[in-house]
């Protein structure tokens, strides 16, 4: 019998006694871990959307939510195409949020699922993920005003404000965290906060930097390396110039400008001598710019120290990174030592596999959600014989690029998860690679 008739088969049994009232909260749980693993590759029937639904709603603070509801929930913001004929589906997705909402420090958790959701870089391997978060959220809001609405018609006493209003948080905090990982909506939001960076009202400003303490504001997110900048940091240059500081030092504090003044000197954003001595003399003229400066020179010496010994064996690049940064990077020093490089969710292409190829002690590999191809992988495959781990999830390879994986003898562990490859390359490289101990084929033909 296959998946979908088990599913459909199970729900006409289940749809008896869904809704009986004395069902034991123990049963319910049993039913539920009986339920998912016929959901790992099918979206959830009407019934068992309202099934899990109502388990939400009555124990938004059960383990199962995060272990067998986060997996079917993926899969529908992952592949779902419509909301509008299936309703119950979208309201299964509502009370999940909420459930996680109930959680100790629920936002973060909402928060982090968004971000778990939808990669950083703007080539997400999974394009409906963002449409029917908001078709979500949308839908969620103005649930909340209907039912205020209802309440207030009825003068009902017993109308939860606090509730309310954490719940309607819940999904703007959501689509605050949307917007934010759209890269369309920060490329235009950057207009915006250039007009307000050029103002010469101190309070116009204020609003680029957080809300209060702690939290992060529109100066940050265009900072070099952050989630929204797309531009070198030339937006930020404009919000850090002279007048800019000058304006807010109500705001900014000492510590603040002192850390402007060590980033720019380290990234060597200033060009002309004088200047940078101006720089330098301005931040030993407090004893926190002293300290931030001898921090700077002391990572300054390190870095060469460690250039001059053969460079680092860990490197990250930064989200938004591209191929001439990588080739900037490697350029710039000795990386002979180099023995794990991550350039997951940068934006990276097979064109960085001609720089790759130059890293001989390089033995993890992680390209996770990046636009590395087949092409790529032919190169590395002839080069990269130490290589012992890659990461190649949800990246565009094929067979045609996969089976090349063969000649690399030392491979232990591979990612594959949501890429093309199908069951027969599994098989071959299975029986070619003798020293592979993990492969994650999930969201394959080979799963």
């Amino acid at each position: 019998m296959s998946t979908s008739k088990c599913v459909s088969f199970n729900m006409v049994q289940m749809s008896s006694f869904q809704n009986d009232e004395f069902l034991g909260k123990e049963f319910q749980e049993s039913i539920i871990v009986a339920l998912t693993p016929l959901l790992e590759k099918n979206h959830p029937t009407q019934e068992i959307c309202e099934f899990f639904s109502k388990h939400c709603k009555d124990s938004p603070r059960s383990t199962l939510v995060i272990e067998l509801f986060t997996p079917v929930v993926h899969r529908i913001l992952k592949h779902n195409t419509d909301f509008g004929k299936y309703p119950r589906m979208r309201t299964f997705v509502q009370e999940y949020i909420q459930a996680l909402n109930c959680q100790n420090d629920g936002l973060k958790v909402v928060q982090a699922l968004v971000k778990s959701m939808h990669g950083p870089g703007s080539n997400c391997p999974h394009p409906r993920v963002l449409p029917n978060l908001v078709a979500v959220c949308l839908a969620a809001i103005y649930n909340c005003y209907e039912e205020r609405k209802n309440h207030d018609n009825v003068n009902s006493e017993d109308f939860d404000q606090i509730e309310w209003e954490n719940k309607l948080l819940c999904y703007v905090s959501m689509m605050e965290t949307i917007a934010i990982a759209d890269s369309l909506f920060t490329s235009r939001m950057k207009v915006t906060i250039h007009n307000v960076s050029s103002d010469q009202t101190c309070g116009v400003h204020q609003t680029l930097l957080g809300i209060r303490e702690g939290k992060e504001g529109w100066f940050h997110l265009y900072c070099p390396g952050g989630i929204a900048c797309d531009d070198d940091g030339q937006l930020w240059g404009v919000m850090v110039i002279f007048c800019f500081l000058l304006e807010c030092n109500t705001t900014l504090c000492v510590c603040v400008c002192c850390q402007v003044l060590c980033a720019m000197l380290e990234l060597e954003v200033v060009e002309g001598h004088d200047m940078k001595m101006q720089m330098i003399t301005t931040l030993q003229s407090t004893c926190e710019g002293k300290r931030m400066y001898a921090q700077l020179c002391e990572r300054q010496i390190a870095i060469k120290e460690m250039q001059q010994k053969g460079g680092p064996k860990k490197l990250t690049l930064p989200s938004k990174s591209t191929d001439l940064d990588l080739t900037r990077m490697l350029s710039s020093g000795s990386f002979g030592n180099l023995e794990c490089l991550s350039l997951a969710f940068t934006q990276v292409t097979s064109a960085c596999a001609h720089d790759l190829i130059k890293l001989p002690s390089l033995r993890y590999l992680n390209l996770w959600s990046t636009q590395f191809g087949d092409q790529g992988l032919q190169i590395i495959s002839e080069h990269l014989h130490k290589l012992q781990v890659l990461n190649l999830c949800e990246t565009p390879v094929t067979d045609k690029g996969l089976t090349c994986l063969a000649s690399m003898k030392s491979l232990r562990k591979l990612n594959l998860n949501s890429t093309n490859l199908s069951a027969l390359t599994f098989e071959g490289l299975k029986e070619k690679l003798p020293a592979l101990q993990e492969c994650d084929v999930r969201y394959t033909d080979a799963w």
